[in-house]
């Protein structure tokens, strides 16, 4: 499997290349440090997955992922971004990435969004949905949960981990990872990240949405 990993700082490139081997050995990484790089990159082979951050030396916000999205035949591109970014999530999300990455995020929430990207590559389906399963098909399991459990996969859906779920729904932490397991089995998802992709559709995307690919702390 290809996959280009573009960013401006060495170490952060470094980084991600350590998530992508811990996730999996022989799989073939470049390294890019500008757009201009990355394109002649992409100009000469076809990569799976490109880990794009979007602030780099020659170019700048969201005309970096619109250079890489709007390639012909693109990869499947995962967003970085970091603290001093302003680009809203909402906006980001709108396009055709498949992923956010948060680059403060914990390296085991990291890896978990990038091993699901990586399993979506290798089985042919797009990130943004479960295997096998369609919006008319969802549509009922999701309608057929309790009201709280509805209230859970929308914070799930938003990004939130099980701590601020329960805050927000004044639950105990531990009532919230029961809710979140069962609302993974009737859903047929194997992770967070597949839930909250798989029951996203059903609550719209809301400019203020706080919506990630969430970590497994459930």
């Amino acid at each position: 499997m290809q996959i280009l990993v573009v960013d401006r700082y060495p170490l952060l490139r470094l980084g991600l290349k350590a998530c992508l081997n811990r996730i999996r050995n022989g799989l073939e990484v470049d390294e890019a440090s500008t757009l201009s790089e990355a394109q002649a990159f992409l100009d000469k082979k076809h990569y799976h997955l490109v880990v794009l951050s979007l602030n780099l030396p020659d170019s700048a916000g969201m005309d970096t992922a619109t250079a890489v999205l709007a390639r012909p035949s693109p990869p499947d591109v995962a967003i970085c971004t970091g603290q001093g970014d302003e680009y809203p999530q909402a906006v980001i999300l709108e396009t055709a990435a498949r992923a956010l990455i948060r680059k403060d995020w914990p390296l085991e929430r990291i890896v978990d969004v990038l091993s699901f990207l990586l399993r979506g590559i290798d089985s042919g389906e797009r990130v943004s949905n479960g295997p096998d399963v369609t919006d008319d098909k969802l549509s009922p399991v999701i309608a057929s949960l309790s009201p709280r459990r509805r209230e859970v996969l929308e914070f799930l859906c938003r990004g939130y981990r099980n701590k601020e779920i329960a805050r927000a729904l004044h639950l105990e932490e531990n009532t919230v990872k029961v809710h979140v397991r069962y609302i993974m089995r009737r859903l047929g998802a194997t992770s967070r990240t597949q839930a909250a992709l798989m029951g996203r559709p059903a609550f719209g995307q809301a400019s203020d949405a706080k919506w990630d690919l969430p970590s497994k702390d459930c």
